[in-house]
């Protein structure tokens, strides 16, 4: 093994340049690996490094939920907790729990120093800014909150009317010594504060926010969570167990560090399940395939760079086995030192980027952490990639013919071509694989399984198809069938580098139709949420005359309609059925609340046909159901029942009747794939009989052209608090899903013309001979130019549209658990499966980036080509 090892070195530093190509296949995916790791590791950082974000130098924070009876929590509570199993009682008249009174804190944790913290948004007004921001109301100055609010520039609060900003808040305008306008959302009421200094959150990475003097906003400031910070020593697990009895959370410095009597669950993080390891080890798959194959064609033709001295060996009395060694070891050492550099290039990458990601990260990151054992692990992949690729090639040498080689006689590396079967059946077992637990809940792992064994069999089926190409090609063009040709006689060279790109290609295929059907799907669901057709503006605020004012100050010619519904206090806590002639009544699940209207208000999305049928039970008396189109409900029916229940079960777990509403009316139900601002319309006169009191509740604004963002944030600055204005735009695809599908057609872009052009220029390097003969006959500059564009295109061509097929199966079977359910599905209505397949992207990757490939390579092929004499 010390010969071949010494052999493959030597050959490594004799060809530097087929040498350094292997070393960046290999370095460049591990290099990414490892840079992830470390990024991944940074930034999800343990309880004890977060704390002192969270607790500054105090030794526990508890936070009080009123009304609550005793609850349960994990030792960090930001990572979970639940009320106890008993429920509250409810009072009738109110629909609420009785004595939502905030526990005694300071009674509760005994003689300990504590301070109050609160926190809320609010609206800010400073010069020509204005938007939302966060206030917490604490004393910045108590050692209990020392680290809470790094102090920047000049000094904390120590009144009601002072304010320390953030540093973005203070670059909007509120500088040290101006004041700032703030709205807090508990009240209407408007406040001067000055600003005393810049303080940012610890536990923010940057943002709008502030810290203010507790008691700035009264004691309605920070609504369901109150909070403080309490010091005296730590507090054990066992005070935390007696503190939850109380109806509140505590985050504990000494449980977090050290408590053997609480449970082993410290991760701030929520625990990662089996799909998370699932999609972790088909990532992990698949850079290792696709390193193998990307390595493959310059492990090739370093092989082919050996043959004599493999020949030597052979004819000196080397067995196959040595022979096979020495390929082995050449694999095995830029293995190793592409590896080595990847790692070492991957924690730079990381070092260098980690500021710039910060920069768009709402957390801070912890230390600098570097995980060894994923990083050792990453580089024997690695390592294991590159001698995987030198197999095929030591198999195909170790069978060559010594005394042909020796004599200069090219001596063909060929492949197995019955390797096709095999493939075709493993892609066979990888689509049924794909395909067969769709609606269950472990579909991530087959989903992840058959598509790896998709890429593997794709891998096998490629031979048969270069062969294929190889014998049509007389009837090709020159440049078309040169390559065809070429590639065809060393398939070892042409096939790894067709497959690398097939396996780019279909996972670009499958991520993006995942995506697009993820986006579609949000497209078509946001009708359930869409309360109102696009272009209306909607106006919740105390008083609408105010806003009348406001609106039509900013916007000429808004017009404006008044909407009632069922009093706000029981809004989204009933139940509605509908009997038919004294039938079982059927219930429809709720998604909103009860309008109170003679007729249908213009702005709901109706068509004109459905609008007639509801104004006319409405004109009658009667009521409006709404419900989804996919719910196997009656069309009509002539008895109404509203059961309204008691506050919401997910929060209080709580399921109380208050009150039962039943009246005999015209009623209509109307199938839609929307939900609408309301269940149900009921016609004034049925909800006086059936005890339905009114309340306004909105205001809608019909503009004569497009309102501007900026007008609407105006507007809802001068509303005041607890008023709000916002304009339904329709469904906005999010920034983050556009950034991912752009980075997954850069990713595919790059590594298809790294695969292409390398395989490409590799070919080219081992044709030279033939390219060499072309010359001394009299071939033209530009046939060489149109060898290289038709080389490169095959392999790209042939590796997109072979890519695309592949990518299908598993691209279209991750489209059914992430359609299956949604969270803007009301209740009771059955998803529905979706597909979207981006035509357009795909078919930019598939077929324009092979032609751009053809002619990149077209350009960098030099035009004259040095005339040698054929040894071979």
């Amino acid at each position: 093994m010390r010969t071949a090892m010494r052999i493959a070195w030597r050959d490594a530093l004799k060809h530097r340049a087929t040498s350094l190509i292997v070393l960046v296949m290999i370095a460049m995916p591990v290099m990414v690996v490892t840079a992830f790791a470390v990024f991944y590791k940074t930034e999800q950082i343990s309880g004890t490094e977060a704390i002192e974000r969270f607790l500054g130098t105090a030794d526990a924070l508890v936070t009080t939920y009123p009304g609550l009876d005793p609850i349960t929590q994990r030792p960090d509570p930001r990572e979970g907790w639940q009320q106890a199993e008993h429920p509250l009682t409810i009072d009738p008249r109110t629909g609420q729990p009785p004595g939502l009174e905030e526990p005694d804190v300071p009674a509760l944790i005994g003689d300990r120093p504590a301070t109050p913290m609160r926190q809320d948004s609010a609206w800010f007004r400073a010069g020509q800014s204005h938007g939302q921001f966060e206030i917490t109301e604490v004393d910045a100055d108590n050692p209990l909150s020392n680290g809470l609010f790094p102090l920047v520039e000049g000094r904390y609060p120590r009144s009601t009317d002072e304010i320390a900003v953030s540093r973005e808040l203070a670059d909007a305008g509120a500088r040290v010594g101006r004041d700032i306008e703030v709205q807090a959302a508990v009240s209407s009421e408007t406040r001067v504060l000055h600003v005393v200094g810049v303080a940012d959150r610890a536990d923010r990475n940057g943002g709008l926010n502030a810290v203010a003097f507790p008691g700035s906003f009264g004691q309605d400031f920070g609504a369901f969570q109150h909070k403080w910070l309490v010091g005296g020593g730590p507090v054990s697990w066992s005070q935390v167990e007696q503190l939850n009895q109380h109806g509140v959370t505590v985050l504990s410095r000494a449980v977090l560090a050290d408590s053997p009597d609480a449970p082993a669950t410290r991760a701030v993080s929520w625990p990662i399940d089996d799909s998370f390891y699932a999609v972790a080890g088909t990532v992990a798959a698949m850079i290792l395939i696709e390193t193998v194959l990307l390595a493959g064609p310059a492990m090739a033709v370093g092989a082919r760079r050996q043959v004599r001295t493999l020949a030597l060996v052979s004819a000196a009395g080397g067995t196959p086995s040595q022979v096979r060694a020495v390929v082995l070891a050449a694999g095995l050492v830029v293995g190793v030192v592409g590896s080595l550099a990847g790692v070492a290039f991957g924690l730079g990458l990381e070092a260098l980027f980690q500021p710039v990601a910060q920069k768009f990260m709402s957390n801070p990151f912890g230390p600098w952490d570097v995980p060894w054992t994923w990083i050792a692990i990453i580089a024997a992949l690695g390592t294991a990639s590159a001698v995987a690729a030198a197999m095929i090639p030591a198999r195909a040498l170790a069978r060559q013919d010594a005394a042909a080689v020796i004599a200069g006689r090219r001596e063909r590396l060929s492949m197995p071509t019955r390797l096709p079967i095999a493939g075709v059946v493993i892609i066979a077992i990888g689509v049924a694989v794909t395909f067969s637990r769709l609606h269950h809940a472990e579909n991530d792992l087959t989903i992840a399984i058959g598509t790896v064994l998709c890429v593997i069999g794709m891998a096998l089926v490629v031979p048969l198809l270069v062969a294929l190409a190889g014998r049509i090609a007389h009837r090709l063009v020159l440049p078309l069938r040169f390559a065809a040709r070429d590639g065809a006689r060393h398939r070892m060279r042409t096939v790894p580098a067709i497959s690398a790109v097939a396996a780019t290609v279909a996972g670009f295929v499958a991520a993006s139709i995942g995506m697009t059907t993820n986006q579609e799907q949000d497209r078509r669901d946001y009708g359930y949420v869409q309360t109102v057709e696009s272009g209306v503006g909607v106006v919740y605020a105390n008083g609408w005359d105010n806003a009348r004012k406001v609106i039509a100050d900013h916007i000429p010619g808004a017009q404006f309609e008044e909407i009632y519904r069922e009093d706000v206090a029981r809004q989204n806590r009933f139940v509605i059925q509908v009997a038919v002639d004294g039938a079982t009544p059927v219930p429809f699940p709720n998604s909103g609340g009860l309008l109170i209207e003679p007729s249908v208000p213009t702005a709901l999305r109706l068509s004109e046909a459905e609008r007639k049928r509801a104004n006319a039970a409405l004109s009658a008396g009667g009521a409006v159901v709404f419900a989804a189109d996919s719910l196997p409900h009656v069309t009509q029916g002539s008895r109404l029942e509203l059961t309204f229940r008691g506050p919401n079960p997910v929060l209080f777990g709580v399921n109380d009747v208050v009150t039962q509403s039943e009246a005999d009316a015209s009623i209509i139900v109307i199938h839609s794939n929307q939900t609408f601002l309301a269940s149900a319309i009921l016609a004034p006169t049925l909800a006086d009989k059936m005890g339905v009191a009114s309340a306004p509740s909105a205001l809608l604004v019909r503009a004569p052209a497009e309102i501007d963002k900026t007008v609407e944030e105006d507007i809802g600055m001068l509303l005041g608090a607890p008023g709000s204005f916002s304009v339904e735009r329709g469904y906005q695809a999010s920034a983050s899903s556009q950034m991912i599908r752009g980075l997954l057609l850069v990713a595919a872009t790059v590594l298809m013309f790294a695969g292409a052009l390398t395989a490409t220029f590799l070919a080219l390097a081992d044709a030279r001979p033939d390219l060499s003969t072309l010359s001394a006959v009299g071939a033209s500059p530009a046939v060489r130019r149109s060898i290289s564009a038709a080389t490169a295109l095959g392999i790209a061509g042939a590796g997109a549209i072979l890519g695309f097929v592949v990518g299908l199966a598993p691209g279209i079977a991750v489209t059914y658990p992430l359609t299956e359910l949604s969270p803007y599905l009301p209740s009771g209505m059955s998803p529905r499966h979706v597909l979207a397949i981006p035509w357009g992207q795909l078919a930019l990757v598939v077929l324009a980036l092979p032609l751009v490939t053809a002619a990149i390579a077209a350009v960098c092929t030099r035009s004259k080509v040095p005339v040698l004499n054929r040894t071979e």
